[in-house]
């Protein structure tokens, strides 16, 4: 495991936002495991995260874009980030609910459903904390495309889950092939299971293993492997 990596997954789970318990995810899937972003609730963590985010920052990008909600913290932490690299980089974020006042009346569509400004020479790159079926990122990439001719060069995440859809595709591949976005992660649920894995947590490692070969994708279980070496059917 890369060491990297290994000081990730440390970071989330000392900081609470790695959880083990019985979680029933948007998809409707039930997770032995969460991540989940609104932890990230101080100072200190922020600048973690947007430290890591800033290095997956494609240098022609002009706009960082939170998936509202836990993305948009991401994608100000990344930005502050950024201008500690003396890149002052832009970042905006949707509304999950249109508003009807304010600069909503002077601005339209954009006022009713974006905060900040979108622009149609404008290089985007999507935060949001995980990927597990596509389905909100698909949402903003519409409503992105829809009102502008911003090109989306990149959908960063912190945790790729590594499943498949609800038809049992490789969630992450079918997004690339049908937006032609590519998807890049700080980290994968293979990570979190070998992290656990190095520290003899065979409680933990177990319910990733066990969660993985039910929904993982087929490249994910192919490489899945118990702490002991067996290689999963």
């Amino acid at each position: 495991m890369e060491q990297k990596k290994k000081e990730l997954v440390d970071f989330l789970s000392e900081s609470g936002v790695l959880k083990f318990g019985n979680f029933v995810l948007k998809s409707g899937r039930c997770s032995p495991y969460f991540v989940n972003a609104g932890d990230l609730n101080n100072g200190a963590s922020l600048e973690k995260i947007g430290t890591e985010l800033s290095r997956y920052i494609p240098k022609e990008t002009t706009l960082i874009f939170g998936l509202a909600y836990k993305g948009i913290p991401l994608a100000a932490s990344a930005a502050i980030a950024m201008k500690n690299l003396d890149r002052n980089v832009r970042f905006a974020y949707n509304r999950k609910e249109s508003k009807n006042y304010g600069e909503a009346t002077h601005d339209d569509f954009l006022g009713k459903n974006l905060i900040g400004k979108l622009y149609d020479e404008d290089k985007v790159v999507l935060v949001d904390d995980v990927i597990t079926d596509g389905k909100t990122k698909y949402e903003t990439v519409d409503l992105i495309r829809n009102i502008s001719n911003a090109e989306i060069i990149k959908q960063l995440v912190m945790v790729d889950r590594q499943e498949v859809d609800d038809f049992g595709k490789n969630a992450v591949e079918e997004f690339m092939k049908k937006t032609e976005i590519p998807i890049e992660s700080l980290i994968c649920t293979l990570d979190i299971y070998d992290y656990f894995c190095l520290k003899d947590n065979l409680e933990e490692a177990g319910k990733i293993f066990d969660y993985l070969k039910k929904y993982g994708t087929e490249k994910a279980r192919s490489l899945l492997v118990h702490c002991i070496g067996q290689i999963a059917d």
